[in-house]
């Protein structure tokens, strides 16, 4: 199956080298602003962070719960998504899981 990343970080972290490591594991990407914090990339830095890597299928979203369920909508049975970015990524969408919306 193919692999759909939910990606959301922040500016202080090294995103364009850890979005290069995960290139060849990532077939969909779908970025999103983190929280409400300063220190949150924006979707659209993100989104221009892959395509400085060549990358130009990104579908950019609003909250990390939105991608999540673009991702989840868009993948198969046999697919598998990750979510990664920063604890504010991972937190977000285990709080949905938790409140039953994702």
């Amino acid at each position: 199956g193919r692999t759909l990343a939910v990606a959301g970080m922040l500016h202080d972290k090294p995103i364009r080298e850890t979005l290069a490591e995960l290139l060849p594991a990532v077939d969909a990407w779908h970025v999103a602003t983190v929280g409400d914090t300063p220190r949150a990339a924006t979707a659209d830095e993100l989104a221009a962070a892959l395509a400085d890597l060549g990358v130009s299928d990104v579908t950019r979203h609003a909250s990390v719960t939105a991608a999540w369920a673009a991702a989840l909508a868009q993948a198969s049975e046999a697919d598998r998504v990750v979510a990664f970015g920063s604890f504010y990524t991972v937190g977000a969408i285990l709080r949905a899981l938790r409140e039953g919306e994702a």
